[in-house]
């Protein structure tokens, strides 16, 4: 296993690490996995109500899927499949806030003003979170969700 993103790329938020594994029969449908990762889990730690627990670390893995073909998205021990290249980053922002609901308890990413969670929008190519309610009152592209420097929910 080898940490991901490298150095140059953005930083998972707090608690959460990401690794790949290096041995992926799918090593592009693996990479465009990884990269939705940070900016969905971002949001989903910034627009958490209550917050996720900084403690213990939670390590989310992406590794083969074995004979199913594509790949397999862990957070610690759960997780999901991420089986065809198209809304592929869909599919993890997705499967991440199911594990991350589950695992934390917490709705995330709150609606703003409202008080259920956004839902995973695919809009003209771009994945992004939207109101499930009304779609035209909050939308916001997947890594935009809003919040101050300190990680904290602006809304």
């Amino acid at each position: 296993m080898t940490d991901h993103p490298d150095h140059d790329d953005p930083k998972p938020p707090a608690p959460f690490i990401v690794r790949a594994s290096t041995a992926i029969r799918e090593p592009e449908l693996a990479a465009r996995a990884v990269t939705a990762i940070v900016p969905a889990l971002t949001d989903l730690v910034v627009g958490a109500q209550p917050p996720v627990p900084g403690h213990p670390p939670v390590t989310v893995t992406v590794d083969d899927a074995g004979d199913h073909g594509g790949v397999m998205v862990r957070v610690d021990h759960a997780g999901f499949g991420v089986f065809t290249p198209t809304d592929v980053t869909a599919a993890v922002a997705d499967g991440l806030q199911q594990e991350v609901v589950r695992q934390f308890a917490v709705t995330t990413p709150v609606c703003p003003g409202h008080r259920h969670p956004a839902r995973v929008a695919v809009v003209d190519g771009a994945t992004g979170w939207q109101c499930p309610v009304d779609p035209e009152h909050w939308s916001c592209p997947l890594g935009g969700y809003p919040g101050d420097a300190a990680g904290r929910s602006a809304v």
